[in-house]
């Protein structure tokens, strides 16, 4: 039996890799794609102002509610999670952290990655998980990082989300030749569904997989 293609989508927050890369994640857990989503955080401050607005909000209540939700929806999706929980607005990621996500990337050993856009005036956390994702990405390759562990790896291609407002950004895609965007077209996103039910934006996410198939990941086909 041949081994099968994964796929890693790391994200800052939940509702990122809903509509920005619904799509695209459902589109390849559907052609038999392992897809593994790494979410760095709940979402918890900035991604929840309606759960703020409840009586007796709590950040414990608010991080549980995000939780529940993402998971769900990454189910939905076709997809499994693992989140960092490293805090939102600003990420505060650890060296914890840093040696995780260098792990997932040999235990994985994903055909691709999707990540954020370097560039983001409009939100720091993206470019910081873009970043982040990039740096672990080629230290996983780095034989005499944790030296005495087995692993088969080679560095995926990465494939970046549209930035949080295109129009702004003077974009620029990573140094990889193989690098490019991936996901809907160029175009202002919409924020018509309510942050606090993200399950409730699955239909949105997956109406972007026609889309998603004619941006289709070169180096996936």
């Amino acid at each position: 039996m041949p081994e099968q293609k994964t796929g890693l989508v790391i994200t800052a927050h939940p509702g990122d890799f809903v509509w920005r890369a619904g799509g695209a994640i459902a589109l390849h857990a559907k052609k038999g794609y392992r897809v593994k989503i790494v979410c760095m955080s709940f979402g918890e401050r900035g991604e929840s102002q309606f759960a703020w607005k409840e009586a007796g909000a709590t950040l414990e209540k608010v991080k549980a509610g995000r939780k529940d939700e993402t998971e769900r929806a990454a189910a939905l999706l076709g997809a499994e999670i693992e989140f960092f929980d490293c805090g939102d607005y600003p990420l505060k990621l650890t060296e914890q952290h840093f040696d995780r996500m260098v792990d997932i990337y040999r235990e994985l050993n994903p055909s691709f990655v999707l990540t954020h856009a370097l560039e983001d005036p409009y939100n720091f956390d993206h470019p910081n998980a873009a970043h982040f994702a990039q740096e672990t990405r080629v230290v996983a390759q780095a034989m005499g990082h944790k030296p005495d562990t087995k692993y088969k790896y080679s560095a995926p291609p990465v494939f970046l989300f549209e930035p949080h407002q295109p129009e702004m950004c003077n974009y620029k895609p990573t140094s990889s030749s193989r690098s490019t965007r991936c996901g809907r077209p160029n175009t202002k996103p919409s924020r018509s569904w309510p942050r606090r039910n993200i399950c409730g934006a699955i239909t949105s996410a997956l109406h972007s997989t026609a889309a998603s198939r004619a941006h289709a990941i070169p180096a996936c086909q």
